[in-house]
């Protein structure tokens, strides 16, 4: 079983071009929305559930509630972050672990996601993405003026989805909060030493990723010595949508050449699983 977990601003929808692809490939895959995003209800307590200690909790009750002892635990951005710590609290559920442009690896990130943890940012989101603005934003005609491509139109339209939304913008504010601040990224789980040099691990990135720089991926795979790191063209930050075939070829074969992580004693946490 493989467990997708997206990144902020998005929703499940994001990996629909590797799903078939991912499946032609015999994996079996969940895709789950985060609270307050795609259909997933919005938590009681935003400035706590959107951080990543709940999120990767309710992951590991998703596996547990469908009867399923654990999964390749896959994190694009936001997600990757998500995934580190899930895989650093619940390794009994944790087989393999992909981390996609991943968050959590160092202080470097793009200066818009910076400037929008900023006490002003929210305010200038809700000019930005509403109601109205949205229509305008997903408009093909506003997408042929700015010669957007088909996958940057889309990437558009979903984000716009997203931030038009109340409960969209709060989450992304919250989520976005929990990890960065105006200096940049909060804290490198490869300095804070959480990730386990025993649970196999891949890395995919692009070699130009201008929100989340590639050298976090450099920095991780000199520090994991025995883990996969593949690196796309191009400066998209969701390599996964631009060349899905190619992930979910990577990913299967990440995924059917690894022996998964076995749960036992020496692999508890005390604030994880026991």
């Amino acid at each position: 079983m493989v467990l997708l977990a997206h990144g902020v601003g998005s929703d499940s929808g994001t990996w629909e071009p590797a799903m078939p692809e991912l499946a032609a490939r015999g994996l079996r895959v969940l895709a789950p929305d985060l609270l307050g995003l795609g259909e997933a209800v919005p938590p009681r307590r935003p400035a706590i559930g959107h951080s990543l200690a709940p999120l990767a909790d309710l992951l590991r009750d998703l596996l547990v509630a469908l009867g399923l002892p654990g999964a390749t635990i896959v994190g694009h951005s936001f997600g990757g972050a998500i995934a580190i710590w899930f895989a650093h609290h619940h390794p009994r559920h944790t087989q393999r672990l992909v981390l996609i442009s991943s968050g959590g690896l160092g202080k470097g990130v793009h200066p818009i996601l910076r400037a929008a943890t900023l006490p002003g940012g929210y305010p200038v989101l809700r000019l930005a993405f509403n109601h109205r603005t949205d229509a305008i934003l997903r408009a093909p005609a506003l997408h042929r003026l700015l010669r957007l491509s088909p996958m940057a139109a889309d990437n558009l339209v979903r984000a716009s989805r997203v931030l038009a939304d109340p409960v969209g913008r709060v989450g992304f504010v919250t989520s976005l909060r929990s990890v960065v601040r105006p200096s940049g990224q909060r804290a490198s789980m490869v300095e804070g030493r959480v990730l386990d040099p025993r649970t196999p691990t891949m890395i995919i990135w692009s070699v130009a990723d201008r929100i989340v720089p590639v050298a976090h991926a450099h920095a991780l795979h000199q520090y994991l010595p025995g883990s996969r790191l593949e690196l796309f063209p191009g400066a998209s930050h969701v390599p996964y949508r631009r060349f899905p075939q190619r992930f979910a070829t990577v990913l299967a074969d990440f995924v059917t050449t690894t022996s998964p992580r076995s749960p036992g004693p020496q692999w508890a946490s005390p604030q994880g699983d026991t």
